[in-house]
């Protein structure tokens, strides 16, 4: 799940998602496009992910992605006619999946949760 929010003072937008490790970490970009991405930081992350599994805590991942203004406008353009689509529930359902895809990629960890159900 991901929101897009405009930062202030006219810094673009940030997308920030939240998901299942197993999702998130293939959605991370390398270190040259998401600097926080280190294989330390990642590797400290999956331990601590493995310890909260280990005691019985639900855990996801947050990761962020700063997105120029451009590029979010026309995103959100996008997205605002998807979710308009009617009549043909497939195509919609599709449409709104590929532009998921299309945003929430090179992402930045920013970190794990961990919370008992």
């Amino acid at each position: 799940m991901s929101v897009l929010v405009q930062l202030p003072k006219n810094k673009g937008y940030a997308l920030y998602t939240k998901g299942a490790d197993s999702v998130i970490l293939k959605l991370l970009g390398d270190v040259s496009i998401a600097p926080g991405n280190t294989p330390d930081v990642i590797e400290r992350t999956s331990r601590s992910l493995d310890d909260y599994g280990s005691e019985g805590l639900r855990t996801l991942l947050l990761a962020k992605r700063l997105i120029p203004e451009r590029e979010a406008l026309t995103w959100s353009a996008k997205f605002s006619d998807a979710k308009n689509i009617l009549g043909d529930e497939k195509r919609r359902e599709e449409t709104l999946l590929r532009l998921g895809l299309e945003i929430e990629r090179d992402l930045e960890l920013v970190g794990a949760t961990a919370i008992e159900d």
